[in-house]
């Protein structure tokens, strides 16, 4: 554990956003499109979150894997990916009989997957900032006597069920009628 603290902290954002440029620089015209759109997106979300990674913690998984996916694993991917004739890449089963493309979406998908969760962190900060700023400003002035307290039905979102498929719906009033049906024949002697 403690060895990723410190290569957490030994890196700074300018690192990781010279490693990103390097990535986007490595893919470009060199990989098919499906490959570069998901470097393209994953690269972003790193850029996007790297002004505000301090908010995750020096110490953080989260700050972990953002320095690691820029430098270590995303890098880690594409290079194999690229030592491969393009052709062979996208063409050629392995052995576990997919191509070095199908792999390679793959692990880019779970990298894109990882990078929305850190995003996910850092915009809770930012909100529980808010909601911090909020109990300050409560406990500094006071609440007005004349104000009401806040309606909770006000800012919770309705429920409702969630509409069923139109062949759902289908199937279950044939069941329905069916049943129905044969309690009717039972209980004509």
């Amino acid at each position: 554990m403690k060895v990723w603290l410190s290569v957490a902290r030994s890196l700074d954002a300018k690192d990781v956003a010279r490693s990103t440029r390097r990535i986007r620089a490595s893919v470009r015209g060199k990989v098919h499109k499906s490959v570069l759109v998901r470097v393209n997106n994953i690269c972003t979300l790193i850029e996007q979150v790297l002004p505000r990674a301090d908010q995750l913690g020096a110490g953080s998984e989260e700050m972990h894997v953002l320095t690691r996916m820029a430098t270590d694993y995303l890098p880690g991917a594409i290079d194999p990916y690229l030592a491969l004739p393009r052709e062979y890449a996208e063409r050629k089963p392995l052995s576990d009989g997919r191509t070095a493309i199908q792999v390679l979406c793959v692990q880019l998908d779970v990298m894109y997957a990882q990078m929305g969760q850190i995003v996910d962190a850092v915009m809770r900060s930012d909100g529980d900032r808010l909601l911090a700023n909020g109990r300050f400003l409560e406990d500094k002035f006071g609440q007005n006597p004349l104000n009401l307290p806040p309606d909770p039905k006000r800012y919770s979102q309705p429920e409702s069920p969630a509409p069923l498929p139109p062949l759902s719906l289908q199937i279950l009033q044939a069941v329905a009628q069916l049943v129905t049906e044969r309690m009717r024949s039972r209980k004509k002697p």
